[in-house]
Formats: structure tokens, C-alpha cells, sequence
């Protein structure tokens, strides 16, 4: 199956299969949890003490930049809220990308905040290879040793039949994912392989209800 098929039947799942809705509720309480990953600044003395005055500063300030409205691009998430997103797309989707915002008063008061990228956009369609060694393959580019660089996004899901990517360079974005191989450049829904017998099994209860009715 392609990445795209597996995707798109991993979110199919994930809207309809009780299943898997449980599991994706799952993931998102036991890796995030209700109050997710917070900073803890050390802000350690030369002679090893802690500086309790400046940790609190730092640990202070950053709370702020994780309050709703302020960390995250559209404004609609906290920081906990976008943990909770992130590993859910990890979850179902096999990725999830974020894109980090530097700018001025635009941006949020801190000048940086984060952008959620839905995968579709990274164009797994998108393959190629120049003559310096580098490659692209399913839109992530890597260097001749395999590091990599850039990432081929979609400016929408209709930019596929026209052809129109924007190239935005590693240094801006985080691709999370699972590796399991060491030439892998995208990760696959955790649901892969399941995803059959959970539909069969969703499709067997239904059929068992309509029997008990007939």
C-alpha cells in the first residue's frame, strides 16, 4: 500500500472504528498526559548550586509563551493542547511536522511560535535527484550522506495536479516520526497493521446485528 492509502484509511478508522478511537485517546493520555512536558531550566551557579531566582524567571516566562493564543500559530492552542495533537497525528498519521515561526510583534509577543503541518502537505509524490548528491524521495531532500536538508511542501491539497511546492529548509521544521529503517525519510500510521482486521472485525459486528434483527 502506498503512504497515501494508508493514511487516508488510518484517519478512516480513526473517525468511524470505536477501536481506534480508544487507542488514539490512549496515546494521547499515557505519552502527554493532562498536563504535558513542561520546562525545568537547571540555571546552575559556577560552583554547581542552583539559581532558584533565575530558574523561576526562565520557568515563568515560559509558561507564558505555553499559554493559549501565544505558542501556537492560529492561536487555538495551548501548548498542551498542541503536544496532545502532535502525538495524535504520530499515532494515526505515522508523522506529524511542525514548522517554527520566527518574525516580529506579528508572530506573538515572543517573536516565535509554532506551526502545526498536516503531512498530506509534505508531497510523498515529489521524487528526484540532482547531480551533487542530493535526492529527494516522497518530498523530504537529503544530502549525499542521507542528512536531511529541505522539505517539498504542498501550498494545498490541490497543489499536487499543479505541481506547486514550496521549499522550506530543514533548520525550520521538525518531522516526528518512528524510524524503524535507516534510510527512512517518512513514518507509516502505527495502525498498519491492524488496519484490516479492525475493519473486518467492525464489519463482522455489523453484520452480526443486522442477522440478530433479521
Amino acid at each position: 500500500l502506498s503512504l497515501r492509502t494508508m493514511r487516508n484509511r488510518s484517519r478512516q478508522l480513526a473517525r468511524d472504528n470505536d477501536y481506534v478511537k480508544r487507542f488514539l485517546r490512549m496515546v494521547q493520555n499515557h505519552v502527554v498526559g493532562p498536563n504535558g512536558f513542561v520546562l525545568s531550566v537547571p540555571c546552575q551557579r559556577p560552583d554547581g548550586s542552583i539559581d532558584e531566582l533565575d530558574k523561576a524567571v526562565c520557568e515563568r516566562v515560559f509558561a507564558k509563551w505555553a499559554k493559549r493564543g501565544v505558542c501556537d500559530v492560529t492561536g487555538r492552542l495551548s501548548f498542551v493542547q498542541l503536544q496532545r495533537l502532535l502525538v495524535l497525528m504520530c499515532a494515526r498519521d505515522g508523522e506529524a511536522l511542525v514548522r517554527r515561526v520566527k518574525g516580529g510583534r506579528e508572530v506573538n509577543a515572543f517573536g516565535y511560535a509554532l506551526q502545526v503541518i498536516d503531512p498530506v502537505l509534505l508531497d510523498e509524490t515529489y521524487r528526484a535527484d540532482f547531480p551533487d548528491g542530493r535526492r529527494v524521495r516522497m518530498g523530504v531532500e537529503t544530502n549525499a550522506v542521507g542528512r536531511p536538508i529541505a522539505y517539498h511542501l504542498l501550498q494545498d491539497v490541490e497543489s499536487a495536479w499543479a505541481g506547486r511546492r514550496v521549499r522550506v529548509d530543514a533548520s525550520e521544521i521538525w518531522h516526528i516520526f518512528l524510524q524503524d529503517e535507516p534510510s527512512q525519510v517518512r513514518g507509516f500510521p502505527w495502525l498498519h497493521t491492524a488496519m484490516r482486521r479492525l475493519n473486518d472485525l467492525g464489519g463482522f459486528e455489523q453484520a452480526a446485528v443486522i442477522a440478530a434483527r433479521v
